[in-house]
């Protein structure tokens, strides 16, 4: 067994570990909370599948990209938020249903729009991104659905062997997922030293940006609510969106992932500016 292989899959079993640790302190009740409000769900899940796209294309647009810079935000624009971000929306003061409710209704909704939202791409751009159904959702019933599935019943049936497990389990899933993370930056250096360039840069910040922006904008009267609808518009799964892209280039795969991992690092560093920002200068409502 090569390094790589290893190293996917401790990535792939620390996200499994930090989603059950998610699972094992949450409740039905949490996830199934957008029912009630079906008009703040509509507008979560627009933001996110439908003004994200529209960005990432306006971008194709308006700046000279290249090809593969521009597969890159497209697949990006129609990625779920990465399972590391109920941890992160918490933080910023996202109440534990709103949270919840959307990161367990993005998986859905994306298989929903993604295909619409990159037929328009194709029609306008000429760039098509083959959308496998079943490849994207192997990759969120291992990374997400299956281990939040799993905590949640624990949680339901068995919460005194949950609450026992969740801090051990949330421990070990975030010791393991920096240390994969680490070496796979080592790994990919190269990689997003290739990514530098061709107004990428520029295009990645305008779209984390924009993206924040929007969440905010449609979050609701609720400040935590707001910053978490911005996180999860910003910040997106790179395991969902790396394939879709080489799938459409296959050519300039290495340019790709180190466009993947300068986009996850930078909206990462300014989601944590915009939360620092949103919380010293709004008041609560």
């Amino acid at each position: 067994m090569d390094m790589m292989t290893i190293l996917k899959l401790a990535l792939v079993g620390s996200i499994a570990l930090v989603v059950l640790s998610i699972g094992l302190g949450s409740g039905l009740r949490d996830v199934l909370a957008f029912l009630k409000e079906p008009w703040q769900a509509a507008k979560a899940m627009g933001a996110m599948f439908v003004l994200m796209p529209l960005l990432a294309l306006g971008l194709g647009l308006l700046l000279p990209l290249s090809t593969a810079t521009l597969v890159t935000l497209l697949a990006i624009s129609v990625s779920p938020m990465p399972p590391i971000y109920p941890s992160k929306a918490g933080k910023l003061g996202g109440g534990d249903r709103y949270v919840m409710s959307l990161f367990v209704l993005a998986p859905l909704a994306m298989l929903a729009a993604a295909p619409l939202m990159l037929a328009l791409d194709e029609r306008v751009l000429g760039i098509g991104l083959p959308f496998e159904s079943g490849a994207v959702l192997r990759t969120l019933g291992i990374s997400i659905l299956a281990p939040l599935a799993l905590g949640l019943l624990l949680a339901e049936r068995a919460p005194a062997l949950a609450a026992r497990l969740r801090d051990p389990v949330a421990r070990g899933g975030m010791l393991l997922l920096l240390l994969s993370f680490l070496l796979l930056l080592l790994a990919a250096w190269p990689a997003m030293r290739s990514a530098v360039g061709e107004f990428a840069i520029v295009a990645i910040l305008l779209m984390i940006v924009g993206g924040l922006l929007i969440g905010h904008l449609l979050g609701g009267p609720k400040r935590g609510n707001r910053a978490a609808l911005a996180t999860a518009t910003a910040l997106r799964h790179p395991g969902i969106a790396l394939p879709l892209a080489i799938a459409a280039d296959p050519a300039d795969a290495q340019r790709i992932a180190g466009t993947v991992l300068i986009y996850l690092l930078s909206a990462a560093l300014l989601s944590t500016l915009y939360g620092l920002v949103a919380h010293s200068g709004d008041p609560e409502t």
